[in-house]
């Protein structure tokens, strides 16, 4: 039924299913009490609705975004690039699904899978999970500077199944790059970007995708914002208008 004949072993670091929104308000005064168990060791999903006791679950305004897929790698190079002493929690960026060994920000756009031994759950990887301000609160100052263009990617699950933390089988229908360091926003949209000396192809495939407007610093600047780089549309379904407060959820996650 799904193409996917490119793989790699992955692991799953975290896996988190919350039935509240943490992160509303003013991020100076602190998320939200957490109710209930938010980290699970398996979760259970379902296709077309997202994850059980997840806060985006059957959520028709979040059908395309309902889970959340990040790299725990840019976790790692926000500590490098800020100097960090301390491992940044993985769970404060509030995604659902935390992997190590892959550029989780190209898996924008590509179909793909994840099996950790009860058979495979397909996901649509759509638009980027662009970090927001409560990121300088929950993980340090500067971070949510630091996250830009390695937030991750909205995802809408196609078929149903069970997930584990531990190692995974990731499938995709294209070929995604190992586990690297996606430029910041500051670093992408520089002129040694531009000029080429890093290479048109060392940025994220969504990044890259712009380029069909034909303005590549323009599709750069979009993606890197948190844009769709082709209709320099924002995260809300063009069909459809989203209240500011779930704006601001699927900007942060919360």
């Amino acid at each position: 039924m799904f193409d996917l004949p490119f793989s790699r072993r992955v692991e799953i670091v975290l896996l988190l299913a919350s039935a509240t929104h943490r992160y509303e308000g003013r991020p100076a005064d602190g998320p939200a009490e957490s109710r209930g168990i938010e980290l699970h060791d398996r979760v259970e999903v379902r296709a077309g609705l997202g994850i059980l006791g997840d806060r985006f679950f059957g959520q028709r305004a979040h059908r395309q975004a309902s889970v959340t897929v990040m790299a725990a790698e840019s976790l790692d190079a926000v500590e490098r690039e800020l100097g960090l002493l301390e491992t940044l929690p993985l769970e404060a960026p509030r995604r659902n699904i935390m992997l190590r060994g892959v550029a989780a920000d190209e898996l924008r756009g590509v179909v793909f899978s994840l099996d950790t031994g009860d058979g495979p759950v397909v996901f649509q990887g759509h638009r980027p999970a662009s970090p927001c301000a409560w990121m300088n609160v929950t993980l340090a100052p500067g971070a949510h500077k630091a996250l830009r263009g390695r937030g991750g990617v909205r995802c809408e699950p196609l078929t149903s199944g069970t997930l584990r933390r531990g190692a995974a089988d990731l499938r995709t229908a294209v070929e995604v790059r190992s586990a690297v360091e996606v430029p910041s926003a500051e670093t992408a949209t520089g002129p040694q970007w531009r000029r080429g000396v890093h290479g048109f192809d060392s940025l994220p495939l969504w990044a890259r995708e712009g380029a069909v407007t034909g303005d590549t610093d323009a599709a750069f600047r979009a993606a890197l914002a948190g844009s769709d780089p082709v209709t320099s549309r924002g995260f809300g379904d063009p069909a459809r208008t989203l209240s500011a407060s779930d704006e601001r959820r699927r900007g942060c996650g919360g």
